[in-house]
């Protein structure tokens, strides 16, 4: 997604970085002299506010400009990865749903399959209680219910 952007960046302040450390080293060791000789103190002046600045600033500059990519880099990924999430959740909801009509079919196809024979056998029973022995009943199934409405004929 940039890798290559981000690793020129990533060289630039790595380069400017070694460039730095070796001026303030030659800072540091006229320091460690403790000269006050005039030339060593000009030599010091010019690296500090000089040559040191300089690359210091454009050390940081690129520093800014590198961490400012990869936090764009890191805003982008989340990005997609929310609205993988999101697209995720909208699935698993449509799933879930879809799984509870498929329950709510199952259930009143097993409930229909109970109560449908039995209503035949009220109707029959009340049709012999009220004295009407021509009723017949059609047994369709084999299962338990279609089992006991045949016995129930003899």
């Amino acid at each position: 997604m940039g890798s290559s952007l981000d690793q020129q960046e990533f060289e630039k302040v790595h380069t400017l970085t070694d460039s730095y450390w070796p001026i303030e080293e030659q800072v540091m060791k006229i320091a460690r002299q403790r000269s006050s000789d005039p030339k060593a103190i000009e030599t010091v002046s010019k690296l500090m506010l000089t040559d040191s600045r300089a690359v210091f600033y454009a050390a940081n500059d690129a520093f800014v400009k590198w961490t400012g990519h990869n936090e764009e880099l890191a805003h982008a990924i989340s990005a997609k990865a929310a609205a993988t999430y999101h697209s995720s959740l909208v699935l698993l909801l449509i799933g879930a749903a879809a799984g509870m009509v498929a329950v709510l079919l199952i259930a009143l196809w097993t409930t229909g399959s109970v109560t449908r024979p039995l209503r035949e056998a009220a109707r029959l029973i009340t049709s012999v209680a009220q004295g009407d022995l021509t009723h017949k009943l059609e047994v369709t199934t084999r299962d338990e219910m279609g089992t006991i409405l045949a016995a129930s004929m003899i």
